[in-house]
C-alpha cells in the first residue's frame, strides 16, 4: 500500500505521523509525508519515508488546501499496481475549494476549533469565519462519505453537531521507549509542549514556586521542553534571577530531538495544565514510560489520565497542583501510579494499536 500523509502542522501532530510512519514502513508499506514547509518532526521519520514539499499558493490554506487530487494522480502514475490512500491531518489540509470527490481519503482531526463558546465569550471575526469554513469542509467530507478520524471521544463529541455520521475514534499511540530511567538527587517535574498560557506553563511554575518554599533543601526541579511561545529562554532566565534559582532547579531545553532520552528519562511527574486538548502526545509518551501525569480535565485527557489511578485531573490552581505533586513524594504512591500508567498505555495507546486501527480504515473505506 502507498500511504501519503499530508500535514501543515508540527508538534504533537508530527509525532503522530512519525509513529504511524514507523509502524507502516515496518509492515512493508511505502510512506510519503507531504507538507508546505519543512517540519521539525521530519528528523523523527524512518529513513525509508520520503518527504515532499508542495506550494499551496497565496490563498489561505483553509480555502485552497493541498493539491490532493494532483498528489493522488501522481502516486497512481508512479505505483499503478498498488493501493493508494491519502491521509490528511486536520481539515485545513483539505481546503474549502479542493477536489476530493472519489479520492481515497482519510482525514484525522487532532484537536478542537472554537465552535462552542458561552454567552459571555466573544470570538473575533476571523475566528468566526474560520469556524464557518471548518464546518463547511466537514460537511463536504460527510457528503462524500469520507471517514473522519478523531483522536479522542471528546473530539468526536465536539464535532457531532456538524457531522453526525462517519466519525470514529482512534487514540494517538506511541512506540514504547527503551530509554532507562535516570535517578537524579531531586524530584523532577516536567512540562513537554509549547511554553504558553494555553498550555498552562505559568500555572505550573507557580505550583513549582510553592514547592520550593516548602522544601528549602530544593528537592524539587522543574524542566521544560517545547516551542517558546509566551515564555522563552530569556523570560525563564529572568525568573531564575528574580527567585534566586540555579540552573539545576529551572531548566529549559528548547525543542528536543528525543523526548524520552532528553526529558522523560529523568522525569518523576509530567504536568500539562492546558485550556483545551485533543489527546496530547506528551501524555501518551509519559505514560509509556510509567510516568504519572497531572493535567486539567479537558478534551481527551480524561480518556488516558484516570484521576487517582495513573495521575490526577486538576483545576488550574497552583495550590492544588502542588499538593498533588507532594503526594507523589511518597514512593509507594508514586510506584503504584507508575505501574498503572504503563498498564493504561499498553491497553490502548500503543503505536501498534493505532496503526492497526488506521489500516482497517484504509482498507475498508479508501484503498482503491
Amino acid at each position: 500500500m502507498i500511504i501519503v500523509h499530508v500535514t501543515n502542522d508540527d508538534g504533537g501532530v508530527g509525532s503522530v505521523i512519525a509513529n504511524l510512519a514507523m509502524e507502516q514502513t515496518a509492515h512493508g508499506h511505502i510512506v510519503f509525508v507531504v507538507s508546505n514547509a519543512k517540519r521539525q518532526f521530519f528528523n523523527k521519520l524512518p529513513e525509508k519515508v520520503e518527504t515532499i514539499m508542495v506550494n499551496t499558493g497565496r490563498l489561505p490554506i483553509m480555502l485552497k488546501g493541498f493539491p490532493l487530487a494532483k498528489l493522488y494522480k501522481s502516486m497512481r502514475n508512479l505505483y499503478p499496481h498498488d493501493k493508494v490512500v491519502i491521509h490528511a491531518h486536520n481539515v485545513s489540509t483539505i481546503g474549502l475549494f479542493s477536489r476530493i470527490k472519489k479520492l481515497p481519503l482519510v482525514v484525522t482531526i487532532h484537536g478542537q476549533s472554537v465552535f462552542h463558546v458561552s454567552g459571555e465569550e466573544k470570538i473575533s471575526c476571523r475566528e468566526h469565519l474560520r469556524n464557518r469554513v471548518i464546518k463547511l469542509i466537514l460537511k463536504k467530507l460527510s457528503r462524500n462519505n469520507l471517514p473522519i478520524v478523531c483522536v479522542s471521544d471528546y473530539v468526536k463529541r465536539y464535532y457531532s453537531d456538524v457531522v453526525n455520521k462517519g466519525m470514529i475514534t482512534i487514540h494517538n499511540g506511541v512506540n514504547a521507549s527503551s530509554e532507562k530511567r535516570r535517578e537524579p538527587d531531586y524530584f523532577t517535574i516536567a512540562h513537554v509542549g509549547d511554553l504558553s498560557l494555553k498550555k498552562g506553563w505559568n500555572v505550573e511554575f507557580e505550583a513549582f514556586k510553592i514547592l520550593l518554599q516548602r522544601y528549602e533543601n530544593k528537592k524539587v526541579r522543574f524542566i521544560s521542553a517545547g516551542r517558546a511561545m509566551d515564555f522563552n529562554k530569556k523570560s525563564i532566565d529572568d525568573l531564575k534571577l528574580r527567585y534566586n534559582l540555579d540552573d539545576d532547579n529551572l531548566v529549559y531545553y528548547g525543542v528536543v530531538n528525543n523526548v524520552y532520552r532528553d526529558v522523560l528519562a529523568e522525569t518523576d511527574v509530567l504536568l500539562l495544565i492546558s485550556a483545551s486538548e485533543g489527546l496530547p502526545m506528551s501524555i501518551v509518551e509519559a505514560q509509556s514510560m510509567g510516568i504519572p501525569v497531572i493535567a486539567t480535565n479537558v478534551g481527551g485527557i480524561p480518556e488516558i489520565v484516570l484521576d487517582g489511578v495513573n495521575g490526577y485531573l486538576v483545576p488550574p490552581n497552583p495550590e492544588i497542583i502542588a499538593a498533588k505533586i507532594e503526594s507523589l513524594f511518597d514512593e509507594n504512591q508514586k510506584n503504584q501510579m507508575q505501574k498503572e500508567a504503563r498498564k493504561v498505555f499498553q491497553e490502548g495507546f500503543t503505536a501498534c494499536a493505532m496503526d492497526k486501527a488506521y489500516e482497517e480504515v484504509y482498507l475498508l473505506k479508501c484503498a482503491n
